[in-house]
């Protein structure tokens, strides 16, 4: 059982056991008298026997005012209690409780100053918009490329094709057709560089899309330590 519960309960007996003992001095002040009958029979003679006679007891008493106290001293101590500490750099800006007050869970108990993470945070949305519109570019400008590509894939296959045709009626050159194989070789490296450099430019921007996805997380979360709750109830 509790230690100051335990006092309480002693505290309550005495002070039920000093009312009681005033009630018992009390008792002293009572004493005997005697009433005749003579509500049906007239005096009778000295000689009658005490038979008509009724004894009662009274209690004479007057009305006074009594002051009775009693002083009682006690301490208080708190249930349970934990140290707040910040999470946050900054300044106090308000205290939202004073001593001995009651507070409940996610209570508002201190506000720390904001200063500049608000226009930090905007600043990061801003980027990871201009990020994600880069990504949006970086794949119109892949499905673009390879349709470039592969109009002058088939255009130096068809004057492949056709210089073979010549070389081999005898009617073309040599160089000719090593040019035009040429030109279709490139083209399809080409098409190849166009998936590498894209690979290679998303792999770069989901870098940077999540460097400015965690910048903004701790950011706010750096912004939610900047209002201290209570951690439990009273």
């Amino acid at each position: 059982m509790n230690k100051s519960i335990i006092i309480a309960l002693l505290i309550s007996i005495l002070v039920i056991f000093w009312f009681l003992s005033g009630y018992f001095l009390e008792n002293n002040n009572y004493k005997k008298v005697g009433l005749d009958n003579n509500d049906n029979k007239a005096e009778t003679d000295s000689n009658t026997t005490d038979i008509n006679k009724i004894q009662v007891e009274i209690l004479l008493s007057n009305t006074k005012e009594i002051g009775q106290t009693i002083a009682l001293q006690g301490q208080s101590l708190f249930n349970r209690f934990i140290d707040i500490k910040s999470e946050t750099t900054g300044n106090i800006t308000k205290k939202n409780y004073i001593r001995g007050d009651t507070v409940h869970k996610n209570d508002l108990l201190i506000d720390i100053s904001i200063e500049d993470r608000n226009e930090l945070l905007n600043s990061f949305n801003k980027e990871l918009s201009k990020i994600e519109k880069e990504i949006i570019l970086n794949k119109e400008k892949k499905e673009n490329n390879i349709l470039k590509a592969n109009e002058q894939i088939n255009l130096y296959q068809i004057e492949y094709n056709s210089a073979k045709e010549l070389l081999d009626k005898g009617l073309g050159s040599e160089s000719r057709l090593s040019l035009a194989s040429l030109n279709l070789t490139q083209a399809k490296t080409n098409l190849k560089d166009i998936d590498i450099n894209f690979q290679s430019q998303s792999i770069n921007l989901e870098s940077q899309l999540e460097n400015i996805r965690s910048k903004i997380k701790n950011t706010k979360l750096d912004i939610e330590n900047t209002k201290i709750l209570a951690p439990f109830d009273e």
